[in-house]
Formats: structure tokens, sequence, C-alpha cells
């Protein structure tokens, strides 16, 4: 996967999400994309290849923009 960079980081606006018990991204997705295949934008914005790197209570972010996303990728 292509990695951000703290300035691409910076640039995309996104909210924060605190982990909660029986969370997964593509629960997450669902909520805030309403599609479950974008899970993967949440895991790579957040540098977090799976549910498994996370405990209750982190905060990741959840980017706004996702057309942005998609272009940085060449999607």
């Amino acid at each position: 996967s292509i990695p951000l960079t703290q300035e691409d980081f910076a640039s995309i606006e996104s909210v924060p999400y605190r982990w909660g018990h029986g969370d997964k991204f593509y629960k997450v997705a669902a909520e805030y994309y309403g599609d479950t295949s974008a899970w993967w934008i949440i895991a790579w914005f957040n540098n977090t290849p799976t549910e498994n790197h996370l405990e209750l209570g982190d905060l990741i972010y959840i980017p706004i923009f996702t057309e942005e996303l998609m272009s940085m990728w060449g999607v």
C-alpha cells in the first residue's frame, strides 16, 4: 500500500472516532460511507492493517473526502 505522508494526512479532512467494543472497519465504513467495502480506506488512513492492531478506546480518524484519497491511490 501507499503510505500517507504527514502532509497528506494533514490535508485530508477527518473526524475522530473512538474504537469501541464490537467495532469492525467494515461496520465503521458502513456508518460513515454507506459502503462496507470501503473499510480499507479507514484502515489505510490509520496505518492499521486489521482490527487486531487496535485496542478498546484507541482514537482513529475517519477521512471525510474519500474521492481525494482515491485520487491519491490513482483509482
